[in-house]
């Protein structure tokens, strides 16, 4: 480029003694670009500087393509161009091109700063530095040209952040540190490039390259320090680490780095698997990476960070093997994960931590005392049970869909924000259709304040465990027949190598289920659904001040264990003799144990028995039994309740027993299912034994005699004729309504 010698005028001299010379600095303007020119005894350069309106002294922005030649001439003396001064085109926003010469050495802080009209910039060969904020928030810079073969040795703080490139970076191999933030957002975020580092390279700092989607990762044998946040590897499609460097390595072809030093995974991908000895998962490590469906992480592992796996949008499994005590905000943030495993050390569950879950439910394990602000939310949760240990449960921490279950292990724990289940106002309150459940010995404690007064019903459960055994307690046997419907009155532990339960299923209609062994869900999941109670409705359908509808609410067991001695409800997809066999079953003392359901005013008592209830004792009691998908009372004394089932008492709070006008209607429904072809009319007084020797309150054919011929009417009003037998249907007699299988 040619030499300047338009000097239109000087506008100052500055003089400054030092200790061996005279430093001199003047500024000079050439083809309206502004100078500063120095000349000392050692030193003589020129670098451009910020151009102002001299008589009103304000800033006057270049505009346009500008054009910055190799070196200016001052009175018969050659200065070569060197610098671009700090704040030089700082805010030129209509400045479209700038033409740097090869003499250029450093671009100082801020000098394009908000140049937001500037696409292209070709650096020298003759570049050794690019300060900070340098091209920062030039939005539109999309090309850069000429980096590779600079001799850039540092890329100062936010020096191309928040730009706009859309092609892969190649940096010299002169370049020895990438400063923090230095290209953080600073490419098209829906373009993935590649970066390529030099073997000289030996710092990047935290954030260098956040923002920006990697499609590969490579780090060289120099690199001694990586800050956090450095980059986003969620599209990578390989990550790999020199396996000459000291300080990181990608071990066992895992797709990661990690610290040899401190053992952290500190940055993955899709195809990331997590080796044993690996002792944290770094921030973010694994944020949006969109193809990862499932994680095992190893008992190796002691720390998730923050936002650890953050919007893992198709993450389904997670299974935390080691003693991590903490999963720490946002950890497992908008994923959707259908199984989890949590660790029995865990302490605490931060912010945000598991909020996105879709299983179906969740033991929080003993030892947990901190759940936070937005912990855990699932629409798909129907029961979640928190250990006695929690002593605080933050802001929303815990919010579910309609329908689910909360059971609490312990006493009122010490903390309980005002909206830790959803936010209530005057117009809405989220927990009316939640079922709270607590030990009968804490039931004073949760009935009495809030929020736990404004659950819709409140269920006590009874406080035996099904927690195993020492083994000196355990007798060893072969073999265990256990027949449905006979007596059961064991005391001691039994481990059986193969269990047989039998049993005759008339139908296909729900019944009572109370065995003193546990299951799991493949042991029946292929013959019956079993489920459990999940909460208890009272409807006044005719608006006249009295209850006379009542709808037990249950949902199907569909994955985990059922438990011993626990009142269950069972249904077998086909009617027949049929046998579960388990194996290595622990079978448990004979228990009759209770889970009491509540509405406001009600209390729903289902005890479980491995002894024959009496129809003394049902009558005089005034015991429902569950037959046929029915609830159903007896007046007949000869009637009788097998073992293994569960019976039903209920009472007001004020321990009044109800009489059997207040439930003439009782039901259950499933939930999820379609119930509209439930038989619900409750008849009293029909008993009718069934295959489960229980009274079922519904016939199966009547007889018109001469006597209640008046009494007795189609549905359409036609009285029937004596000595008629009825078809199956609906009648009504003597004003109530018959139901006739």
């Amino acid at each position: 480029m040619g030499t300047q010698r338009n000097v239109k005028y000087l506008i100052m001299a500055l003089l400054f003694a030092c200790a061996n010379s005279i430093y001199a600095a003047s500024i000079a303007i050439i083809n309206d670009v502004y100078y500063e020119y120095v000349n000392t005894n050692n030193n003589r350069y020129a670098a451009v500087i910020k151009r102002y309106d001299a008589g009103t002294n304000t800033l006057w922005p270049y505009v346009g393509d500008v054009d910055i030649p190799s070196y200016i001439e001052v009175d018969n003396v050659v200065y070569p161009v060197k610098y671009i001064n700090t704040d030089a085109f700082q805010g030129c926003t209509n400045l479209t091109g700038i033409n740097l010469p090869s003499t250029i050495e450093k671009i100082n802080s801020r000098a394009f700063f908000g140049c937001t009209s500037l696409s292209t910039i070709n650096l020298p060969s003759s570049l050794t530095e690019i300060g900070a904020a340098a091209f920062y928030k030039c939005s539109n810079l999309t090309t850069i040209m000429g980096l590779e073969t600079s001799k850039v040795n540092m890329i100062g703080t936010n020096a191309f952040c928040e730009c706009n490139i859309n092609h892969s970076l190649v940096f010299p191999n002169t370049l020895e540190e990438v400063q923090s933030n230095a290209f953080e957002n600073a490419t098209q975020s829906t373009t993935s490039i590649s970066i390529t580092f030099p073997l000289s390279l030996k710092r990047i700092g935290d954030k260098a390259f956040r923002g920006v989607v990697l499609s590969s990762l490579y780090i060289p044998r120099n690199v001694v320090n990586i800050g956090s946040l450095a980059f986003d590897t969620y599209r990578c499609s390989s990550i790999s680490v020199d396996p000459n460097n000291i300080v990181y390595d990608s071990r066992e072809n895992c797709n990661a780095v990690i610290d040899k030093w401190n053992g952290t995974l500190l940055f993955a991908c899709n195809y990331t698997t997590i080796p044993h000895g690996v002792t944290g998962i770094a921030s973010y490590a694994f944020h949006s990476c969109h193809g990862l469906v499932s994680i095992d992480i190893p008992q190796s592992v002691t720390t998730i960070g923050s936002y650890a796996f953050f919007d893992c949008t198709k993450l389904k499994t997670v299974r935390i093997l080691g003693e991590v005590t903490e999963l720490q905000e946002s950890c497992f943030n908008q994923c959707p994960i259908e199984e989890l495993v949590l660790p029995t050390t865990l302490k605490k569950i931060g912010p945000s931590a598991l909020n996105r879950l879709y299983v179906e439910s969740l033991i929080l394990p003993t030892g947990l005392y901190f759940i936070g602000d937005g912990a855990i939310s699932s629409a798909t949760i129907r029961n979640i049970t928190l250990p006695s240990t929690v002593s605080y449960i933050g802001s929303e921490a815990i919010k579910i869909g309609a329908g689910s279950a909360l059971t609490f292990e312990g006493d009122v724990p010490g903390y309980v924000a005002e909206d830790a289940f959803g936010r209530i106002n005057t117009s809405y309150n989220p927990l009316d259709r939640l079922t709270l459940k607590v030990k009968k010995d804490y039931y004073d404690n949760y009935i009495g304040n809030h929020p736990w007064n404004k659950f819709g019903t409140i269920e006590t459960i009874n406080t035996s465990s099904n927690t195993e055994p020492s083994i000196d307690d355990v007798e060893d046997v072969t073999e265990v027949n256990f027949v449905d419907g006979q007596t059961y009155s064991a005391t001691n532990y039994r481990r059986a190598a193969t269990l047989t339960y039998s049993r005759n299923f008339q139908n296909t209609m729900w019944q009572a289920l109370y065995v003193p062994f546990t299951m799991e869900y493949n042991d029946w999941k292929d013959d019956y659904d079993i489920a459990r109670l999940n909460a208890i409705r009272m409807y006044d359908n005719d608006d006249d001040g009295e209850y006379d509808e009542t709808e037990l609410e249950i949902i199907k067991v569909l994955s985990g264990n059922i438990y011993a001695n626990h009142p269950y409800f069972i249904r077998a997809k086909n009617a027949g003799e049929k046998e579960i066999i388990l194996t290595n079953a622990l079978v448990y003392p004979a228990e009759s144990n209770s889970i009491d359901c509540s509405t406001v005013e009600t209390s729903f008592e289902l005890t479980g028995t491995y002894r024959v209830i009496s129809g003394i004792d049902m009558v005089s009691n005034k015991y429902y039994a569950l037959s046929r998908g029915q609830f159903c009372y007896t007046t007949n004394t000869n009637a009788y309740l097998n073992p293994n089932r569960w019976y039903m008492k209920v009472t007001e709070r004020n321990k009044q027993v109800f009489h059997k006008t207040n439930l003439s209607r009782m039901r259950v429904i499933v939930k999820g299912e379609n119930n509209d072809e439930i038989l619900d009319d409750f008849i009293p007084n029909n008993e009718l034994f069934d295959g489960e020797q229980t009274t079922t309150g519904i016939c199966t054919s009547l007889t018109v005699d001469a006597e209640a011929n008046a009494a007795i009417f189609t549905l359409e009003g036609t009285c029937l004729n004596a000595n008629e037998t009825l078809m199956p249907g609906i009648y009504i007699r003597n004003g109530k309504k018959y139901v006739v299988r």
